[in-house]
Parts: C-alpha cells; structure tokens; sequence
C-alpha cells in the first residue's frame, strides 16, 4: 500500500481530478477497472 501526504492545496486539486475524470467517465474509455476506481474516488474523498 502506498501513502501520500498532501497539503490541502494538493489534496483539493487531486479531490478536483478525480471527480472530473468520474464524471467524464475516463475509467470506461481507458478501459479500466471500474470498481478500482470507485474505491480511488471514496479514499481521496474521505
């Protein structure tokens, strides 16, 4: 498992690109796991 630590600034504009790359459904054009990335979205939202 890896960890990260982020300042807010950094944490804020991660929370930001992985949203958008949710809602403009990157996972399904890459071709990747979905479920995977689920997960990515719940842990840099908490």
């Amino acid at each position: 498992m890896n960890k990260l630590e982020l300042t807010d600034g950094q944490l804020e504009y991660l929370q930001e690109l992985v949203m958008f790359g949710y809602e403009m459904e990157v996972p399904e054009q890459k071709g990747w796991d979905v479920q995977t990335y689920d997960n990515l979205v719940d842990e840099v939202m908490k």
